[in-house]
């Protein structure tokens, strides 16, 4: 299996982030990177077409099908879930933590970049 990940943040930023502490730490990883407003929607193409990637890490609060709250976050984790693809899903929300359950990690955002790497390091160990 190759080693790809694909990060999905709304928020250029923060995408710019997750792939500069994903980058540094595991230089033999491929990233594919879907960010800004069409975020989600080029997220659910790519995990229609393709499911070798290796970990999908991904924003939680984005919004998706003119629909804001969780339904971009949501609409990602199901389509890694259905690709059979773990998912790593952020959030600032307390209040999204049980709705994201069925992520493998769910991170709260702020978080350290050692609990990040940690966090992605099990899903490339092999």
């Amino acid at each position: 299996m190759s080693k790809r990940i694909l990060v999905v943040d709304d928020e250029e930023m923060v995408a710019d982030i997750v792939v500069h502490m994903i980058s540094r730490t595991f230089p033999d990883i491929t990233i594919t990177i879907c960010k800004g407003n069409a975020a989600v929607v080029k997220a659910m193409t790519i995990l229609n077409d393709k499911s070798d990637f290796r970990l999908v890490v991904t924003d939680w609060n984005m919004p998706y099908n003119h629909h804001r709250g969780c339904e971009g976050g949501r609409a990602v984790l199901e389509a890694a879930k259905t690709a059979n693809i773990p998912v790593i899903v952020m959030t600032g929300m307390a209040s999204s933590f049980e709705k994201a359950s069925r992520a493998d990690v769910v991170l709260m955002k702020p978080f350290s970049l050692t609990a990040f790497i940690n966090a992605v390091k099990p899903f490339l160990s092999s």
